[in-house]
């Protein structure tokens, strides 16, 4: 459990369409599906779709970013990720989930 005061541990991983490409430079909200009226945690990608994101706890996760049609990724953060360093978990490559036509 993070202290008061701080983020907690940054959450890292990449982005990619459902073509497979990179999700470059845009900026989306990450929103804990389990508490949907909680405020969501901003998302930023670089150029290759990678991403930090804080203050995310274990639990299943929404990202949904800015882009037309919104690209979403649903994913689960675990307690503890294998491979990650004190303070930040690597969480991969996150592919779009898909969506149903006309939503």
């Amino acid at each position: 459990m993070a202290r008061s005061g701080t983020l907690g541990p940054a959450l890292v991983g990449k982005l990619l369409n459902r073509f497979g490409d990179p999700v470059s430079l845009l900026t989306g909200t990450a929103t804990e599906l389990a508490a949907p009226k909680r405020p969501g945690i901003t998302v930023f990608t670089t150029r290759d779709g990678r991403f930090v994101a804080q203050g995310l706890r274990p639990g299943r996760w929404r990202i949904v970013m800015a882009s037309e049609p919104p690209a979403i990724f649903d994913f689960e953060l675990p307690d503890e990720a294998a491979g990650s360093a004190p303070g930040m978990i690597r969480i991969g490559t996150l592919t779009e989930t898909p969506q149903e036509h006309g939503k």
